[in-house]
């Protein structure tokens, strides 16, 4: 009877719900509807209109495009709106972040139908004592005509930054995983990050938003065998008092040293 009863109101609770929204922060929405969001890396491009950008740059073994790190690459998906406008996203790509700021954006690559073995390395030089690295690094292309690839590039601001704009380029190297010599290609990726705004002491990890994050994926954090990671302390025994602290416990060892209490 209860089972039957729970079938019937999920049934009359599907009829009565409402389309729900997608939980995007303010920062994001603010200037396109979270719907929009979606809709705009989920249009696909036509093959006829992505055929003919392939014929008129066909010396490119691969294509690269800038995106910003609101508009997460779908699999599969190439995005309609990459070709508009003349394709401007077409190898490059113009961010702003703040002083302190992690800020991370992607290199889109959509494959050729040769298979490649790629890396890629970061040159920001332009902005004294930031930091830039690959995040996640392309490894090797499958051989599929218009596979889509995202690498997420990761730039550290530093905190006192002069106001400005920064010009940085992504170079892509062959033979990344091979015993082969690396060999740079012809294909490149142009940015410029504009620095403008409030520091962020943080990094801009305190705002999910940002997907500053990211650096947190390739931390040594926890990994050393004499340093204790925060909040933890290391264990303490007093041999005197024939105690062990740890994990904010005590543990006093009687005279047979067996645990006689724990406070």
């Amino acid at each position: 009877m209860c089972s039957r009863f729970f079938v019937i109101f999920l049934c009359f609770a599907s009829i009565c719900a409402e389309p729900a929204g997608y939980n995007m922060p303010d920062a994001v929405t603010a200037t396109m509807p979270a719907d929009a969001v979606m809709k705009k890396m989920e249009t696909a491009v036509s093959p006829q209109v992505l055929a003919a950008f392939q014929a008129q740059h066909s010396q490119q073994r691969f294509w690269t495009f800038g995106e910003d790190r609101q508009y997460a690459v779908r699999k599969n998906i190439i995005p309609a709106h990459w070709f508009e406008n003349g394709a401007r996203q077409f190898q490059q790509f113009s961010g702003q972040a703040q002083p302190g700021e992690f800020y991370v954006f992607q290199v889109c690559l959509i494959q050729s139908k040769t298979a490649l073995d790629l890396d890629c390395a970061v040159d920001f030089s332009s902005l004294k004592q930031a930091q830039a690295k690959v995040v996640s690094h392309p490894a090797m292309m499958p051989n599929q005509a218009n596979a889509v690839t995202s690498i997420w590039i990761g730039i550290h601001i530093p905190l006192d930054a002069t106001m400005g704009t920064y010009a940085g380029k992504i170079r892509f190297l062959e033979n990344a995983n091979t015993t082969a010599e690396k060999k740079e290609l012809p294909e490149h990726l142009d940015f410029s990050i504009r620095v403008a705004g409030a520091a962020l002491a943080d990094g801009g990890t305190s705002e999910a938003w940002r997907l500053a994050r990211l650096k947190w994926l390739d931390s040594t954090v926890g990994e050393s065998d004499t340093v204790v990671t925060r909040p933890f302390r290391a264990i303490h025994f007093d041999h005197a008092a024939q105690t062990i602290d740890f994990l904010g416990r005590r543990i006093s060892l009687g005279e047979n040293g067996i645990p006689s209490q724990v406070t």
